[in-house]
């Protein structure tokens, strides 16, 4: 019998976006008129090498003053919902390292999925490396 407790889900959304100072504004939709959320960013804080930038996720973003009209992406991904009853019978039973290692392999099918779902927004979805192969 398979055991399909732990079935990796995920959901992907690519936004209408710009960037103010350290901010990205998602906006509802292409008009870019209404602000959907605001993503706050912090510059890194980290001591640099003189003339070393202060990296913030916003200076990633097109900012609205550039005029263009920029995207972000975003994802979420789980091993699924079924891992919380593994690791529960693994503990009824006494046997922490089975806990551990389910939650181990759990966590590794989530950063596969992740991998593989990033594969997809740059070939697929975006299609911004359509000709390039990337991992």
């Amino acid at each position: 019998m398979k055991d399909v407790r732990i079935r990796p889900r995920g959901v992907i959304g690519l936004f209408p976006a710009n960037s103010i100072e350290e901010d990205i504004v998602v906006y509802t939709d292409e008009s870019r008129k209404t602000e959907r959320v605001r993503i706050v960013g912090l510059r890194q804080q980290t001591k640099k090498k003189e003339g070393k930038a202060d990296y913030c996720l916003s200076d990633f973003i097109a900012p609205v003053e550039s005029g263009v009209a920029d995207y972000i992406g975003v994802f979420a991904v789980t091993a699924g919902d079924g891992l919380e009853d593994i690791v529960r019978e693994f503990e009824k039973n006494n046997d922490p390292y089975g806990s551990m290692m389910a939650k181990a392999v759990a966590d590794r099918f989530a950063e596969a999925f992740a991998e593989y779902m990033h594969k997809r927004v740059r070939t697929e979805l975006w299609g911004y490396a359509k000709k390039r192969r990337i991992g």
